[in-house]
């Protein structure tokens, strides 16, 4: 029997298969459904976000590219990725980043202009 890692990174092996083939859709899903099992795999997080910047749906991109950062922060390919999304989305979708730090709790909210908004525990 395999552990819930095991199984876990064997849905992500296949996520990212789907996506290199070009099957965006399929990807999509799967990176959902390995978010509702662990919603702070970082790399669900960020290959999600590049899957949504290609969908045209660059704010939610931004969004979630952050969320992978917060989690993340010395993984250059995530931050080149977040670059590659905010070029798409031009000066209107510039993201600013709201920090919220109420006692007991590290909560992070990253919003873009536009109030697509997400939160990622750093």
């Amino acid at each position: 029997m395999y552990s819930r890692d095991t199984r876990l990174e064997q849905r992500f092996a296949e996520a990212k298969r789907l996506h290199q083939a070009g099957d965006v859709a399929g990807a999509a899903e799967a990176y959902r459904q390995i978010l509702e099992i662990d919603p702070r795999h970082a790399d669900a997080l960020h290959l999600s976000g590049v899957v949504l910047q290609h969908q045209g749906r660059v704010a939610e991109a931004i969004a979630r590219i952050g969320e992978a950062i917060q989690l993340e922060p010395t993984r250059a390919v995530y931050r080149a990725n977040l670059a590659v999304s905010l070029r798409a989305a031009g000066p209107t979708e510039m993201p600013f980043y709201v920090t919220k730090r109420d006692p007991g709790t590290s909560d992070v909210r990253c919003q873009t202009a536009s109030g697509v908004s997400s939160s990622a525990i750093p």
